[in-house]
């Protein structure tokens, strides 16, 4: 429900998390998203196909709403960010909250002026409005990838003020075909690295805006998520050009932020 204390100009955005840690994940994207103009209202969202596991139901119930709430189903808001969530290893069909999501990305045609979609929340969007599929990779893409802008990029005022070469962590599973892309001339292709392939694809009207990696990531992220794959007995591939010459017990300063958040202030400001 909205904030009675923020003021009623405020952008109003749906933050759908469908993170299993839900309180991290909030931290890094209200700290992403803190450097834009004016106030932001943001409504946390949830399925109600799917409950999560590692969060509390009490903590569920105070800060979260169902996107079948009529807050949300009868608004209209400024932005939508959809998060990762960790099901890559599924066909969207097989998802158990997919067909919940296909709904709610056709009512957002109508209710939402643009979507910010992170890692599985960007490969969920593409295959909904564009029919793009995700492909496995044979190993985990992880840790620290060169990146960089692209010539359309450069001329998009999206993506103004950010280096043109920068860093970005990546942490999944899966990928987009950068072929399939440049077969549909409603996207762009806007961010890449030589090893890390796309970063960043963005609709030409504004109406999606998909980052593969996690730039809301802090410098502890990937140490953790490495170290509890470690710890479970799975198999992990050491983070790529992280850990400071490669000793665990050295984490790096988290330089990566700095494009994200101006990215994100874009977004917001261009709402």
């Amino acid at each position: 429900m909205p904030d009675k204390d923020i003021p009623a100009d405020a952008k109003n955005i749906i933050l759908l998390n469908l993170m299993p840690l839900k309180e991290s994940t909030e931290r890094h994207l209200f700290r992403l998203f803190s450097e834009a103009d004016g106030n932001i209202r943001f409504i946390l969202a949830r399925t109600f196909s799917y409950t999560s596991k590692n969060t509390t139901e009490e903590y569920l119930q105070k800060y979260y709403i169902p996107l079948t709430d009529p807050y949300i189903q009868n608004g209209r808001f400024d932005g939508l960010i959809v998060t990762g969530a960790p099901v890559e290893h599924l066909e969207f069909s097989q998802v158990v909250y997919w067909e919940e999501l296909k709904g709610f990305f056709e009512w957002s045609k109508t209710h939402v002026k643009s979507i910010y979609g992170i890692c599985w929340g960007a490969q969920a969007a593409l295959k909904y409005f564009f029919g793009i599929d995700k492909y496995l990779t044979k190993d985990k893409l992880f840790g620290l990838f060169d990146i960089s802008l692209t010539e359309q990029a450069c001329e998009n005022n999206l993506f103004k003020g950010i280096p043109k070469n920068f860093i970005a962590p990546q942490s999944r599973y899966a990928y987009n075909l950068a072929e399939d892309i440049k077969k549909d001339d409603r996207l762009i292709i806007a961010a890449s690295g030589p090893e890390a392939g796309m970063h960043i694809v963005t609709a030409k009207d504004g109406s999606l805006l998909c980052i593969f990696g996690h730039p809301e990531y802090d410098k502890e992220t990937l140490s953790a998520e490495y170290f509890r794959d470690l710890n479970k007995g799975e198999e992990i591939v050491f983070p790529h050009n992280y850990f400071i010459n490669g000793n665990p017990a050295l984490l790096p300063d988290p330089t990566w932020q700095k494009a994200g958040r101006i990215l994100a202030a874009n977004w917001i400001n261009n709402l």
